[in-house]
């Protein structure tokens, strides 16, 4: 087994969390609430679409490091994520991940060094290890 660390450096423009209608606009309570409401169907879809994926099984997220920054006057999100990954068969060459489409990649590392990405379709990130 090998254990890898991805850093993603990403941004999102543009970003507006759904309306929450009637209650207080400043209410976070609510406005999680909405925002949870109006992805999760994406997300399951998502879900489903990874169970899919033939390489789900060669590796393992053990551990995501979160680091954001909002600017709601902008509508814009900036930071990085940093992923621990463990391989769980020999000679994995290629990660994937999902990536909502609202988000892009501004640099992406493998153990501290660049690496090579793509996407492969609106939400699928591939990454050469």
């Amino acid at each position: 087994m090998t254990v890898l660390i991805l850093i993603l450096a990403i941004g999102a423009a543009g970003l507006q969390i759904p309306s929450v209608g009637e209650e207080d606009p400043l209410d976070g309570c609510s406005r999680i609430k909405t925002a949870r409401a109006h992805f999760s169907e994406r997300t399951e879809a998502l879900r489903l679409k990874s169970s899919n994926d033939p390489l789900t099984g060669q590796t393992d997220v053990l551990h995501y490091r979160l680091d954001f920054e909002v600017d709601p006057a902008a509508e814009y999100l900036s930071g990085s994520n940093t992923m621990t990954v463990a391989t769980v068969v020999d000679d994995v060459s290629v990660f994937r991940f999902w990536l909502h489409t609202a988000f892009f990649i501004t640099a992406l590392e493998v153990e501290g060094e660049r690496a090579d990405w793509r996407r492969l379709d609106a939400e699928i990130i591939e990454v050469s290890l």
